[in-house]
C-alpha cells in the first residue's frame, strides 16, 4: 500500500483504485470525486495518510540503475564546473551509462518510472534533473515507437546533458528565490548555447544530440529562447523540453516553493497546446506518461470544463484512457478574447462535439477558480447542467 498524503489531494481529485485507512478498511471507491469536506472528514478520522493499493507492482526502472545514472551525472556536472568544459572522458562515460540504461529498457517492459525529488541545493536539483529527463525521454522516445536504435541512443544522451550548461552559470543566480529580472534572465538564458558549445567541442558528436540541448527552450509560439520557428525544428529537442517542463514543474525550486502534483503537471502541459508544443507532441506525452509517472488520478472527470480550438467551451463526460486528448464533448458556447477577457456567447443547448487528432482538439483545461465559479453559474441558469 502507498501512502497518500491528504495535503496534497486537492477537491475535485479523484483515483483510478479504492483508498484505504492504515488497517486496511476501504474509505473510497474508486472514481469518486473528492470534495473540500471529504478531505477535512478523512483528515480528522485518519490523521494525514489514506493508502493507495499498490498490489500489483509495477516494473520500474531498478534503483541500483538510478543510483549509477546519477552518480554519473555528479561526476560529470562537477568536473565541468571545475574545468568549464565536457571531457571526451566524461563524454564517453555518459554514452556508455545510456547504453546500459537503453539496454534496460529492452530487456524488460517499464511500467513505472520512480522520479528523484530529493534534494537541498541547486546541485542536487540539476543532478537528480539530469537523471528524470534522461530516463523519461529514453522511455517516451521508445514508447513513440518512431525512432531507430541510434536516434534513441542520441535523444537519450542528449535528454541526459541536456542542462549542462548551467555549470557555466553563477551558482548564486540559479539558486535565487523569486523571479529573475531581464538582465538576470539573459544570463540564465545562454545555458543551451553553453552546453551546446562544450558538447561540439567533443569530436563527432552526432547532431541530434548537439540540436537536443541547444533548442530545448524553443516554443510552438516561436517565442522560445532564440525565437526560432517550431515548426522547422527537428523533433528531439521538443521530446527534451516536454519532459523536463514536466521534471521542473513537480520539484520544488528556490522561486516556487510548492510544486505542482503529477496531475496539475498533466494539465498544465495539456494548457501548453498551441503556444509551447504542438497538440501531437502533447497527445504522445499524455497518452504514454501519465501512469508511468505514478499519475494515479484521472485526467478528467465528468463536467470538467476544456476550450478547444475552435474557440468553444466544452464540457467533458468521459474519455477513452488510449485516447485522453479526444474525451467524449459537448460545446455549449463561443467563446472570444476583448481586451484581455473573455466574452461568451452560451448555445441555446449543449451539443455533442467529436474530437479528433487533425480537427477540432482541446487547447486548455480550465482549472481558475474564478472563471469555474462564473462558467457553472451560467450553466446552471441556462439549465445546461
Amino acid at each position: 500500500m502507498k501512502k497518500v498524503d491528504l495535503l496534497y489531494i486537492s477537491p475535485g481529485s479523484s483515483f483510478v483504485n479504492p483508498l484505504f485507512s492504515e488497517d486496511g478498511k476501504k474509505v473510497l471507491e474508486a472514481r469518486i470525486a473528492i470534495t473540500k469536506e471529504m478531505i477535512e472528514s478523512f483528515q480528522a478520522k485518519f490523521g494525514k495518510y489514506l493508502y493507495y493499493d499498490s498490489s500489483n507492482e509495477k516494473v520500474k526502472i531498478p534503483h541500483y540503475r538510478v543510483n549509477i545514472v546519477y552518480n554519473n551525472a555528479k561526476t560529470i556536472l562537477d568536473e565541468v564546473e571545475k574545468t568549464n568544459k565536457l571531457s571526451k572522458t566524461g563524454y564517453r562515460a555518459a554514452e556508455q551509462v545510456v547504453d546500459e540504461v537503453l539496454s534496460e529498457l529492452n530487456s524488460i517492459e517499464i511500467e513505472e518510472i520512480d522520479l528523484l525529488k530529493e534534494l537541498s541545493s541547486f546541485d542536487d536539483y540539476l543532478y537528480n534533473h539530469s537523471v528524470n529527463v534522461g530516463f523519461m525521454t529514453a522511455v517516451l522516445a521508445k514508447r513513440m515507437k518512431k525512432f531507430n536504435e541510434d536516434e534513441l541512443r542520441s535523444i537519450t544522451l542528449s535528454a541526459y546533458l541536456h542542462d549542462i550548461g548551467h555549470k557555466q552559470i553563477d551558482k548564486q543566480l540559479l539558486n535565487k528565490e523569486g523571479a529573475f529580472n531581464v538582465s538576470e534572465f539573459q544570463k540564465v538564458k545562454r545555458h543551451p548555447q553553453l552546453g551546446y558549445e562544450m558538447i561540439k567541442n567533443v569530436n563527432n558528436t552526432d547532431p541530434i544530440i548537439q540540436q537536443g540541448v541547444l533548442f530545448h527552450h524553443e516554443k510552438f509560439n516561436n517565442n522560445g529562447y532564440y525565437q526560432l520557428p517550431y515548426e522547422n525544428l527537428p523533433v528531439f529537442p521538443k521530446l527534451i523540453s516536454i519532459c523536463d517542463i514536466y521534471d521542473a514543474l513537480t520539484t520544488v525550486r528556490p522561486f516556487r516553493k510548492e510544486s505542482f502534483t503529477s496531475i496539475q503537471a498533466v494539465h498544465a502541459i495539456i494548457n501548453s497546446i498551441d503556444t509551447i508544443f504542438d497538440y501531437e507532441l502533447v497527445s504522445d506525452f499524455i497518452n504514454i506518461m501519465p501512469s508511468l509517472l505514478n499519475c494515479t488520478e484521472d485526467i478528467f472527470k465528468k463536467n470538467d470544463i476544456c476550450a478547444l480550438n475552435s474557440e468553444e467551451l466544452a464540457l467533458i463526460d468521459s474519455y477513452n484512457p488510449d485516447r485522453i486528448l479526444q474525451p467524449e464533448v459537448r460545446v455549449f458556447c463561443k467563446f472570444k478574447r476583448v481586451q484581455g477577457k473573455i466574452a461568451a456567447s452560451y448555445y441555446s443547448e449543449a451539443k455533442p462535439v467529436k474530437l479528433s487528432d487533425d480537427g477540432i482538439h482541446i487547447v486548455k483545461v480550465i482549472n481558475n477558480a474564478n472563471q469555474l465559479d462564473t462558467i457553472r453559474l451560467a450553466l446552471k441558469e441556462k439549465k445546461l447542467i
